[in-house]
């Protein structure tokens, strides 16, 4: 959706509601995103720094969006789900997936595979929100039909 920094905002459900698969198709997307950026050289030429690592947080709850702007405008999502998100990104760790319990509850019923090999990390201090329960996601060995990242 946009770009905050150094951060990428994706969303799902937006524009083509999918009750049943957004929060599957977005846990795929993150594993997806997270295996490409690590086979990305930080230097071509310098070999020796590695590559890319990233983190990724996911939440899932309503937003709000809106075009902001005079002169150069521009889509935003609003929210204190984005808020949510952002939180989980920035306090979890390179190459994980942190996610909140809400969006672990979405998981569990339309992705149990992913769900099951998720680890618990116990209450963490969330800045604005308290103690939030959040979870790390890893991939399952073999991706759902239709939920595989060269699938368009």
């Amino acid at each position: 959706v946009e770009t905050i920094g150094d951060a990428y905002m994706c969303a799902s459900n937006l524009l083509h509601p999918e009750p049943e698969a957004h929060a599957a198709q977005m846990a795929a997307f993150a594993f997806s995103v997270c295996a490409a950026a690590n086979q990305v050289p930080v230097c071509e030429s310098n070999p020796e720094l590695g590559n890319i690592h990233i983190r990724v947080g996911i939440h899932a709850g309503p937003v709000m969006g809106a075009v902001v702007g005079i002169l150069n405008r521009r889509f935003c999502l609003f929210g204190d789900t984005v808020n949510v998100a952002s939180r989980m990104e920035s306090t979890s760790t390179r190459d994980m997936i942190q996610c909140s319990e809400s969006f672990m509850d979405l998981l569990q019923q339309q992705w149990p595979e992913a769900a099951r090999l998720a680890a618990p990390q116990g209450p963490k201090p969330i800045k604005g929100k308290g103690t939030m329960n959040t979870f790390f996601l890893y991939p399952p060995q073999q991706m759902p039909l239709g939920l595989a990242a060269n699938d368009g």
